[in-house]
């Protein structure tokens, strides 16, 4: 057997652009605004009580500069909640998996299926409520090359691991 590396050309290599990717459920775009909004009250709550304990914020300079930098983050995170949902999405291949995400700084993921160890379904109690959940494929590679895909319908999440499951034995019998 003679050993062969041939060199690829970069023109000849597939698009990532051109891959359509499947958009996450309409609900976790729900929830997503729902989590952005709880942790806007749980902030405001939080500096609440530092007014009410720290009488020295109570300064009108100080409050003034308090409540400007709180409604600037306060916006920012309402803002990034109502819009992360449109950036994420994920696609199938043949031999892999995709997800994209991220608003300001973009990220693409791309699993192998051969790197594959174990397939979770994750689903905590907002998730219930929303009736979606999180598919997490753990890889070779530990946790900083896993994948989860959130925001996805129970059904959805079970038929993607049982084929992802099914492809993976195929292809080791192979």
């Amino acid at each position: 057997m003679e050993f062969s590396n041939e060199v690829v050309e970069k023109e000849l290599l597939p698009q990532i652009e051109e891959i359509q990717f499947n958009k996450l459920e309409k609900s976790y775009n729900t929830l997503l605004r729902w989590e952005s909004i709880i942790t806007v009250v749980l902030i405001a709550a939080g500096i609440c009580t530092a007014f009410f304990f720290i009488p020295e914020l109570t300064s009108i300079p100080m409050l003034y500069i308090f409540i400007t930098v709180l409604l600037v983050i306060l916006f920012f995170i309402v803002w990034v909640g109502f819009n992360s949902f449109k950036y994420k999405g994920y696609a199938l291949r043949q031999h892999d998996i995709i997800f994209k995400s991220g608003i300001f700084f973009r990220s693409t993921t791309i699993i192998s299926f051969n790197r594959v160890q174990h397939i979770e379904i994750n689903q905590g109690p907002l998730d219930r409520y929303f009736n979606i959940a999180g598919l997490t494929l753990y890889t070779a590679g530990g946790s900083s090359s896993d994948l989860t895909i959130p925001g996805l319908s129970m059904e959805d999440a079970n038929r993607i691991k049982e084929w992802i499951m099914k492809k993976k034995t195929s292809d080791e019998e192979e």
